[in-house]
């Protein structure tokens, strides 16, 4: 006979829990598989925090006093004429709303636009706005130059609308580019030759030629 039937069972009572310490001051099941759950979900909400960015939409872009004219009834919903000066800058301001409910950066604004705009932006670094830090349900005018140029590319009947602007900034150390939409959109008129230095007789001269890689 085994001696191991004569000795008596330990009482379920007395046997510690499996997630505490036994008397050997180990515990009785690992906590690896919880923290790693908690440090995957951790990284999963940095990696997906860009897309956690909300802004306010239908901004209405506040112009300098000379810088053109509003029309209420140009469009359907009105439209901010510029006087285009070549070779000028004019700097705006465009209102930018945290709607979301994590703090960001805004780092820069900029047009969305096609090629050989008649509002260039300015070169990187000239006349770049400083950072501007938004907590949640925060709103700040961001500053936006640009240039009057491209006028040599588009006869005096032309006008190029711009309805929205590209926000750059970051969210917990992640980089994000959001578009925001304008209540109203800026507008530039084309200039007649005689308003237009860059502009010459020869046709060929002012052909908008693709930019490498496009087509």
């Amino acid at each position: 006979m085994s001696l191991l039937l004569g000795q008596p069972a330990m009482p379920t009572a007395d046997l510690p829990p499996a997630d505490e310490p036994t008397a050997s001051g180990r515990p009785g099941r690992s906590r690896w598989p919880r923290w790693t759950a908690v440090v995957a979900a951790l990284g999963l909400a940095w990696a997906l925090a860009p897309q956690g960015v909300r802004l306010g939409q239908d901004v209405r872009v506040a112009m300098p006093v000379r810088a053109g004219l509003e029309v209420p009834e140009y469009g359907a919903d009105g439209t901010y004429f510029l006087a285009y000066e070549y070779g000028e800058t004019v700097t705006v301001g465009v209102p930018v709303s945290n709607t979301g409910l994590l703090p960001v950066t805004v780092t820069g604004v900029r047009l969305v636009e096609p090629e050989f705009p008649l509002l260039e932006p300015v070169p990187e670094g000239e006349g770049a706005a400083e950072p501007v830090e938004l907590g949640p349900f925060e709103e700040a005018v961001v500053p936006l130059t640009f240039r009057f140029a491209n006028c040599r590319y588009y006869h005096e009947r032309a006008t190029q609308s711009y309805t929205a602007a590209e926000v750059t900034g970051s969210v917990l150390g992640r980089s994000f580019t959001e578009t925001v939409s304008f209540a109203e959109p800026l507008t530039s008129h084309a200039q007649v030759i005689l308003d237009c230095p860059e502009r010459t007789l020869v046709r060929g001269d002012d052909r908008r030629l693709p930019a490498p890689g496009r087509g």
